[in-house]
Parts: C-alpha cells; sequence; structure tokens
C-alpha cells in the first residue's frame, strides 16, 4: 500500500460511515442552530419590546407596538407617527436558520445564523455578526426612517 491509497481508503471509509470532517462540522452546527437559535430568537424580539418600551416612554406616547404574528415565529412591529400607520414584519425561519425583516416602506434585511471567527453562533449579514440588540434597533430604525 502507498502512503495516498492508506489515506484516500480511510477518508472513502469515513465517507461511506457519514464522518467525514466536512460532514462532522457542518452537523455540529445545524445542531447549534437548532438548540440556540430559537434562544437568539427570543432574544431579539425581547430587546425590540425593550426598545419600544423605551422609546414610548421617551415620546409620552405609543410610537410603537407590537402585534401577534402567524406564529411563534413571526413578529410585527408597528409604527403610529406623523405619516401613518407602518408595519415590520419579522421572521424566523428555524429550519434555515434565516432571520428576515420587511417594512411595508420596502426596506427589508436578512441575517443568516453562522458560527463566527469566534466560535460563537450568531447571526450575521454576510461576515459580520450581529447581536440580538443591533438587529432589533436595526429594525425599529429601518420601520420609522
Amino acid at each position: 500500500m502507498s502512503d495516498w491509497s492508506e489515506q484516500m481508503a480511510k477518508k472513502l471509509k469515513n465517507r461511506s460511515q457519514g464522518k467525514n470532517p466536512q460532514s462532522v462540522g457542518a452537523s455540529e452546527t445545524e445542531k447549534m442552530k437548532k438548540e440556540h437559535g430559537p434562544k437568539l430568537w427570543e432574544a431579539i424580539k425581547s430587546d425590540a419590546l425593550f426598545q419600544i418600551a423605551n422609546l414610548n416612554s421617551d415620546m409620552g406616547r405609543d410610537v410603537l407596538a407590537t402585534e401577534k404574528g402567524s406564529s411563534q415565529n413571526d413578529f410585527v412591529v408597528v409604527a403610529s407617527t406623523d405619516d401613518g400607520v407602518h408595519r415590520s414584519h419579522i421572521q424566523f425561519e428555524p429550519e434555515s436558520g434565516r432571520l428576515l425583516y420587511k417594512t411595508d416602506k420596502g426596506r427589508e434585511d436578512a441575517f443568516e445564523l453562522a458560527i463566527g471567527r469566534d466560535h460563537k453562533l450568531a447571526f450575521h449579514d454576510g461576515m459580520t455578526p450581529y447581536s440580538s440588540g443591533s438587529i432589533a434597533k436595526q429594525i425599529l430604525e429601518a420601520l420609522l426612517d
């Protein structure tokens, strides 16, 4: 046997047993998304509710409110401003680890759950990780701007 044939045989055996290094890494990432994704989604909703309460208090009136979404993975924020009533629909897709938001004014963005350079799971826009607080603020600003 040669070194190449030994290495290739090992690689093929691992692959057939579902243990190749790439699939192990991917399965670990998927496991982390399923376990921690809903917690990060809840943190974004909590941070949004905190900022909504603070803004309403600072304004002395209810500028922002929430509506029930169609599921636990949907969240709707309603803004009542001088230029009318506007909504932002926020949706978390636990299967894919995607967070999407879209305002009825046409502003939208998407974030993907990924493990960053710091080896932590977070929502990312491209290569940039975002905290739950910064995502909540971005969504509210997009609605109010």
